[in-house]
């Protein structure tokens, strides 16, 4: 019955009911690796990946297979844990999928001499642009200019007008600053496959970082119907109710899960604060902003916050403890900026003031399913002119 509702959870794509369920079930099953399998896939979606990566190796050792062997590649690999990822997929050289990920393994990895023959193999039949754009990176790396625009002009011969390919152009067209260009690109990408993870939550992320609000949160709200345990857009959909100063308790709910996925995120605890300070929740405040201000100690804000919290719970010695350290934190960091602006020009910003907007992204704009970096920007002039000569329109 459990592992039943598990797999029905599952393909509604409700993922922390299908893991309750897979978890449930393997009290009574523990020596399941199917159960241990399925449960790794869906803390993998749920982007739990070391959790998954256990999973997965409690499985293997119930039944050595080469398909979960694969499935605890992938949840390294998304995990960040290239070089564990690496060695993995080298024992699978007869999967194809596993040799794609390995050659992307070692691109993350900068093995850009182990990466090239497997990409040159690999891609040229491909439909995937994900290993025409990884070639192509391989070759910038590589100061091979002349290659990058073979490969991304046969990149747009072979692969078929697709969402992964608008998805690519779209990364290019952000990579060059053409916000409109991107935001065409990942709009056909929608169109194309309304149900691919990631296109609404990379337009919703644009349309963000433009202060476009009213128009991103409809882009998050869509990408959690199609990945409902996505906690970035959770995550940016919360700074958005935060934003609006009556919104901070549906704020609440999106950052606990978000902090639960990612806990040494500061801005997570950040925006956790502030919302419950909003919300005159004061001991969820303070745990929250002490967490960010462990994390992320030399932040004067931070401190600037977890004073407010500490003063909102009567703690006011505490309180004026961290009312100095961000006064000194502020001063310091002008000094720094001083040195700086002595020593050489830089770039003009304004400085934020206040609590919103949060200039805190800590996330890059990753490509079609997170494998690789965005282009450099010559690499993304390179995309865009070579897409405006192809014949076919895109």
């Amino acid at each position: 019955m459990a592992l039943a509702k598990a797999s029905a959870a599952q393909q509604q794509g409700d993922y922390p009911t299908a893991e309750r369920y897979f978890r449930l079930a393997l009290k009574f099953q523990p020596k399941s690796a199917e159960l241990w399998n399925g449960l790794g896939v869906v803390l993998n979606r749920e982007e739990h990946y070391d959790d998954a990566a256990e999973a997965f190796r409690a499985a293997l050792r119930l039944h050595p297979f080469e398909g979960i062997e694969l499935n605890l590649g992938i949840a390294l690999f998304r995990g960040g844990k290239l070089a564990d990822a690496a060695q993995v997929f080298e024992g699978l050289p007869q999967i194809e999928q596993a040799r794609e990920l390995l050659a992307l393994t070692y691109l993350g990895l900068e093995r850009y001499d182990r990466a090239l023959p497997l990409l040159q193999n690999l891609a040229p039949a491909s439909l995937d642009p994900t290993l025409h754009i990884a070639l192509a990176r391989c070759y910038e790396r590589m100061d091979r200019k002349a290659d990058v625009e073979k490969t991304i002009a046969h990149m747009f011969q072979v692969v078929p007008d697709s969402a992964p390919l608008h998805i690519a152009l779209a990364e290019a067209y952000d990579t060059n600053g053409d916000l409109e260009g991107a935001l065409t690109e990942y709009r056909k990408a929608a169109e194309l496959d309304s149900k691919l993870p990631g296109v609404r939550l990379r337009t919703g992320r644009l349309l963000w970082k433009a202060r476009r609000f009213d128009e991103a949160e409809p882009e998050f709200q869509a990408e959690l119907k199609n990945e409902p345990g996505g906690v970035d857009a959770k995550y940016y959909l919360a700074t958005i109710y935060l934003y609006r100063d009556d919104d901070a308790r549906r704020a609440i709910p999106l950052l606990e899960e978000f902090v639960r996925v990612h806990p040494q995120e500061k801005n997570g605890y950040f925006e956790l604060g502030r919302s419950a300070l909003k919300e005159n929740r004061a001991p969820q405040a303070v745990t929250a902003l002490e967490k960010a201000a462990m994390l992320s100690p030399t932040q004067a804000n931070i401190h600037y916050l977890l004073a407010q919290a500490y003063r909102m719970a009567g703690r006011t010695a505490d309180a004026a403890r961290e009312f100095d350290t961000s006064k000194r934190l502020r001063a310091s960091e002008a000094d720094d900026l001083k040195i700086l602006s002595s020593e050489r020009e830089i770039p003009c910003f304004e400085k934020v003031q206040g609590w919103w907007p949060s200039c805190y992204l800590l996330y890059v704009s990753h490509c079609y399913l997170d494998r690789v970096k965005p282009p450099e920007p010559s690499a993304a002039q390179c995309w865009i002119r070579v897409a405006r000569r192809s014949q076919t329109p895109r």
